[in-house]
C-alpha cells in the first residue's frame, strides 16, 4: 500500500485487486470454482479509510471461501464499491450457503465478524447482512475524517 507514491492516499481498486487475488490464492484449491466479479472504480482513498475497508473485504472474502461454498461447491463472489454524495457503499455478495438464521453481527462469537463491525464503526459507518440466495454484506460509510491535533513545538 505504501508503494503508491502518495503516502496519504492509495489507489483503492489497484490495492483491492491484489489483496483479493492473494486471499483467493490462499483459500481456493480450485480458483476456477468461484467466479470473482469486482466492480471497484478508480478511486483514491486516504489511508484511514482504505485500511479498514481492505480489512473488511479480506475478512468477508475469507469467510465466503471458508463457509459459503462447502464440499467444493461452485459459486460466485462479487465485490462492489459505489459512491454517492460523499457516501460509500461497499458490497460483498456470494451465492453460497447463506448465513445461519438469526445471526446478529454485534452478538456474534466470531472474532472476524466482530472485527467487521468494529471497522465499519471506525469509518463512522454501518454494516448489515442480508440472507437469501447466498449472503450479501453491505457496509455504508463516509471517507474517514480524523481531527488532527495541533502540536505546540514552541
Amino acid at each position: 500500500m505504501y508503494k503508491s507514491g502518495d503516502l496519504g492516499k492509495v489507489n483503492f481498486r489497484e490495492y483491492l485487486d491484489k489483496l483479493v487475488f492473494y486471499v483467493v490464492q490462499s483459500y481456493a484449491a480450485d480458483p476456477d470454482a468461484i467466479e470473482l466479479k469486482m466492480d471497484i472504480p478508480e478511486i483514491q482513498l486516504d489511508l484511514d479509510t482504505a485500511i479498514p475497508c481492505c480489512l473488511i473485504v479480506q475478512e468477508l472474502v475469507s469467510n465466503a471461501f471458508k463457509h459459503a461454498f462447502p464440499d467444493g461447491r461452485r459459486g460466485e463472489l462479487a465485490i462492489r464499491l459505489t459512491q454517492d454524495s460523499g457516501q460509500y457503499l461497499l458490497t460483498v455478495r456470494d451465492n453460497g450457503a447463506g448465513l445461519p438464521e438469526g445471526l446478529d453481527i454485534r452478538k456474534s462469537k466470531s472474532l472476524g465478524l466482530q472485527l467487521v463491525d468494529i471497522l465499519a464503526r471506525q469509518l463512522d459507518g454501518s454494516v448489515e447482512a442480508r440472507n437469501g440466495c447466498g449472503t450479501e454484506w453491505r457496509v455504508r460509510f463516509s471517507e474517514a475524517r480524523y481531527a488532527k491535533e495541533e502540536i505546540d513545538v514552541g
